[in-house]
């Protein structure tokens, strides 16, 4: 749940009919202020925090014309009561969430920043007639799981920052590709801006994407490598101290130095679909 996931299911309000909505909400989204402080045992580590979050600020604000382009205000489904069924949840995979989609008998599910799914909810695939798909905030296959786009930054590899929106399958953003894309770099842009980017593409490669499937010219691309996996059990956890290191390896440099070689990083780098934004209006 969040401003990039309401315009995602505006946009497919405006273009298909939504017959329903599951807004999912993680355990820490739902924590007061004053828990997620006593989260922080230790003293120093709060006063980190506080200190990260202040000095994230100055690019939070820097972002937020470009966000309020992107992502412009319309009126929710969820607003009009009675014409959209919607649920809350905190874990997809709970039997309300499969009894409500059982009810709803979607020919498509749309996914964007929810846990895993898992059983049975993977069982009913084969029954919905074009499937699940995802939009992966990260360019599979060279990076699956979460935060792709900021720990490749962090690794000082901005060629492998972009979105994909592929089938859902029993791996971790490991199914067949629809659409792979990337998004437009400016020597003006930090990272709250690329990720801003990333979800605003996404969300148009999304809706090209249930266009695709539902006249049936939708690609179907196997991954063609494992990648890398950005998980807690592999090494990554996300922090916003990363967020700020992200943005100062941008001020240093990353992205100018990227764009100037830009021909020779790009070589390997294989993204799928010819996507477009409509009427190549937003660049």
């Amino acid at each position: 749940e969040g401003r990039y996931q309401d315009h995602l299911i505006n946009r497919l309000d405006e273009e298909f009919t939504v017959c329903g909505i599951l807004r999912y909400r993680s355990e820490n989204g739902n924590l007061s202020l004053i828990k997620r402080i006593s989260r922080h045992k230790n003293p120093l580590n709060l006063i980190k925090h506080i200190l990260v979050r202040l000095k994230l600020r100055k690019y939070e604000n820097a972002a937020r014309p470009v966000i309020r382009r992107l992502f412009r205000t319309r009126r929710k489904p969820v607003d009009r009561p009675g014409e959209v069924p919607y649920i809350y949840c905190d874990d997809v995979n709970k039997p309300e969430v499969v009894k409500f989609i059982e009810k709803l008998q979607p020919d498509l599910i749309c996914v964007n920043g929810t846990n895993l799914l898992r059983q049975p909810l993977l069982a009913m695939i084969d029954n919905i007639k074009y499937g699940i798909i995802n939009l992966h905030t990260g360019l599979s296959p060279y990076s699956r799981g979460g935060n792709c786009n900021l720990f490749m930054l962090l690794e000082h590899k901005p060629e492998f920052v972009g979105i994909t929106v592929h089938h859902i399958d029993k791996g971790i953003d490991s199914g067949d590709i629809i659409i792979s894309t990337r998004p437009v770099f400016s020597n003006d842009d930090n990272y709250e801006i690329i990720d801003a980017k990333c979800f605003h593409i996404g969300n148009e490669a999304m809706v090209q994407a249930c266009s695709q499937l539902f006249s049936r010219q939708s690609l179907r691309v196997r991954q063609w490598q494992q990648g890398k996996l950005f998980l807690k059990r592999t090494g990554y956890v996300y922090q916003p101290a990363q967020r700020l290191e992200a943005n100062r390896l941008i001020e240093n440099g990353l992205l100018r130095d990227y764009l100037r070689n830009k021909a020779n990083a790009d070589q390997g780098v294989k993204t799928i679909g010819d996507f477009k934004y409509p009427d190549d209006k937003t660049k």
